[in-house]
């Protein structure tokens, strides 16, 4: 029993020794440290030399620039991967690459504020602008990332990722969080997209059953046709609309409304008041007009581009299927396209403070080389085929599974190629 008791009391001293390092990192790494980067990137082939091991501050910039870039551009790529098992009813692959993705996602994050996750060792920048190699237990990337994501929410920079996403020109989600009177959801919210990155148990069964378990032969084949996992491509792709605002997306004005939705349904559905609707109507228009006055935003304008009935909107659902703890496949497709976002987010941010005409071209022939543009084409133009996209997205939703392949096969396969966002989710217009 001691000894049990001596092996539990070490690794307890080893788990905190961990989130104390996780910690040190998350508070020491360099606010913004990317930005400057920019600058040093190119637009030929090589987006920059190989600086992943400098010890000179202005060359590590470079390197973490280049990394929030490319890991941003994979996780759609990954995305789109998962796309591709969700229209195919491969649901543990859909599961293993939405992982993937945000696995992709989260090291863009990561590398936006100095932190580098990379074959060992990896390592950041930390405020004096030295670098510190990330070595020792848990230091491995899935490690690492699992132990560092609790604690990377709470930085400013995070939460300011997720604060500053644009309802309209001159509204945030931080407006919409101070109109309702509540404290920023940003951190809380980081948290429970990224429920993956610290459940990594869940994928691991995932990906033990995707790569060599047999099931079925023993259970019964599994009824693709009920799961009916395809139709979550439709929901996903009405997120994607472009926004109106260069770089929006229609997935933050949903996110609006659907925060101010459960805030005034919240006290529609109390006891104490006879008419819900009502009170809804009430509380809807006091946040509404709370953020009319505080943005300087027209309350009709608002109204019009925010009002949701209160039986709330069917596009809704990614929202809660990525806030349940749950570790499902629509879940875990779900939040990777919610952080995929965020990182894409961040790296717009990136590109439009720096101005780096560079790394944009570089983009455009990323996009081009994988098909996403095509010859004589412009991002412009692909942005103009976003409805038909959408359109082609409902078509594979509205299909039966067994059906999806003899109807329409074009559209299931385009409605898997959620990348194609970038070309109106990213500032690369000319």
């Amino acid at each position: 029993m001691a000894g049990r008791q001596t092996r539990a009391q070490l690794n307890a001293r080893k788990a905190a020794e961990r989130e104390k390092k996780w910690r040190k990192i998350s508070r020491r790494s360099k606010i913004d440290a990317a930005f400057q980067g920019f600058y040093g990137l190119n637009s030929g082939d090589k987006l920059c030399q190989d600086f992943s091991y400098s010890k000179q501050a202005s060359e590590l910039e470079i390197d973490l620039a280049a990394r929030q870039v490319e890991h941003c551009l994979e996780a759609w790529n990954f995305l789109s991967q998962a796309a591709w098992g969700l229209v195919n009813a491969q649901f543990n692959q859909a599961t293993h690459m939405a992982y993937y993705s945000e696995i992709r996602a989260a090291d863009s994050l990561f590398a936006s504020t100095g932190i580098a996750v990379k074959k060992n060792p990896s390592y950041y920048l930390n405020d004096v602008n030295k670098r510190v190699d990330i070595r020792g237990n848990g230091s491995g990337t899935h490690s690492l990332i699992r132990g560092m994501w609790p604690t990377w929410c709470k930085r400013l920079d995070a939460i300011s990722v997720f604060e500053r996403l644009k309802v309209t020109q001159t509204v945030s989600l931080k407006d919409v969080w101070n109109a309702m009177g509540v404290e920023s959801l940003a951190e809380s919210g980081l948290l429970v997209w990224g429920y993956e990155l610290t459940n990594l148990s869940k994928d691991h069964s995932s990906r033990n059953i995707a790569s060599y378990e047999v099931r079925q032969t023993y259970e019964g084949i599994f009824p693709a046709q009920s799961e009916g996992k395809h139709r979550l491509l439709s929901l996903v792709w009405e997120h994607l609309a472009p926004g109106g605002i260069d770089g929006q997306l229609r997935f933050e004005v949903l996110y609006a409304q659907y925060l101010i939705w459960g805030y005034a349904k919240q006290f529609a559905n109390s006891e104490e008041f006879e008419d819900s609707q009502q009170e809804y109507d009430r509380n809807f228009a006091r946040i509404i007009n709370n953020i009319s006055e505080n943005c300087g935003v027209s309350s009709d304008l608002l109204d019009a581009l925010l009002r949701v009935d209160i039986a709330g909107d069917p596009l809704f659902e990614v929202f809660d299927l990525a806030s349940q703890r749950d570790a499902g496949t629509e879940n875990i497709f779900s939040r990777a396209f919610i952080l995929t976002r965020l990182a894409t987010c961040r790296l717009n941010d990136s590109i439009e403070i720096s101005r780096c005409g560079a790394v944009q071209a570089w983009i455009q022939k990323w996009l081009f080389e994988l098909g996403v543009m095509k010859i004589g084409e412009t991002p412009e133009d692909v942005t103009d085929s976003a409805e038909e996209l959408i359109e082609k997205a409902s078509s594979v939703s509205d299909e039966r599974q067994s059906d999806l392949w003899p109807t329409c096969a074009a559209d299931a396969a385009e409605a898997s190629r959620l990348n194609i966002a970038l070309c109106w989710g990213l500032s690369l217009q000319s």
